[in-house]
């Protein structure tokens, strides 16, 4: 009691003098503070670059920042000049240091350390077909020809400039008789188109997306209804996000505006957790034509 005494009359005077503010990195109380941002103060230069320092040149922001989302969901602070850098096309952060790849797009550093190549790409693909085998039973077996094509090549495949993958499915079918009996038989031919060069984690999202297509194709038919239909492909990558403990990538696909896959992912997600893909393509059995 008599230290926690002398403790108050200590705080009490020290207060009068002047205003104690805590730094928001080190925790440590002062009545003079170097730098302030954001209703927060810095007691150096130090803790102000370890919590207020521009992601890209880590120097601390004199005026004017920006605080940019990327499409992992993560947001990060740039200072003005920074910010006015182009995008890297796989993150959607302004990339100060940066490759220029063959077709023009631009990469920052980062991305280009985890981007894959077709044989890391193959391997990716194999697995996350194991991974859905288990996840809703989808089929592991068939063949999947993996291409792995430029910015211009895909636009061309989808005439979507946004587009980092695409399903091609071509169905031959053919008639054998064998005497009064008739026979038909599919064949199908499957390519799963994607960008180069992607970071992994945004290739397994493209990928797990594109071999919900491929399931539906051979389960369900054709969709009518693009909303329904990339809805139920990007709730299973929703799933798989969090399965492998992706959550930035889960809240931008909550918040994604789109009113395609946006609309569609947050309308059938819940149905999914809840009836599986099963459930899902007999609720929704009337949007597909069968091949």
């Amino acid at each position: 009691m008599k230290y926690l005494l002398i403790l108050l009359i200590c705080s009490g005077t020290f207060l009068l003098h002047g205003e104690v503010k805590i730094c928001a990195h080190c925790g440590k109380g002062s009545r003079y503070m170097r730098f302030s941002a954001e209703n927060r103060h810095y007691c150096s230069e130090r803790c102000a670059k370890a919590k207020f320092s521009c992601y890209s040149c880590k120097e601390i922001p004199r005026g004017r920042y920006m605080i940019v989302m990327g499409i992992n969901g993560d947001s990060r602070r740039f200072c003005g000049t920074c910010s006015t850098h182009e995008k890297c096309f796989s993150c959607a952060f302004p990339a100060r240091e940066r490759r220029v790849l063959n077709d023009g797009r631009k990469q920052c550093l980062d991305c280009s350390r985890t981007s894959l190549a077709h044989p890391q790409a193959v391997r990716l693909l194999q697995q996350l077909r194991w991974d859905l085998a288990e996840m809703h039973n989808f089929d592991p077996q068939h063949r999947i020809t993996l291409r792995l094509v430029s910015q211009n090549a895909l636009r061309n495949i989808t005439r979507d400039p946004n587009a980092m993958g695409c399903m091609k499915v071509l169905v031959t079918t053919r008639e054998e008789r064998k005497g009064l009996k008739k026979r038909i038989s599919k064949e199908w031919q499957c390519t799963l188109y994607m960008l180069d060069n992607l970071p992994r984690t945004v290739a397994a999202k493209v990928i797990v997306h594109e071999l919900t297509h491929d399931h539906l194709y051979h389960h369900a038919g054709s969709g009518k209804n693009p909303k329904i239909t990339e809805g139920i492909c990007e709730a299973v990558s929703g799933q798989w996000l969090l399965l492998n403990k992706h959550k930035g990538f889960f809240n931008a696909m909550q918040k994604n505006p789109d009113p395609v896959y946006g609309a569609g992912f947050r309308e059938i997600f819940p149905q999914l957790e809840r009836y599986g893909m099963r459930g899902i393509i007999k609720r929704y059995r009337s949007n597909f034509t069968p091949f």
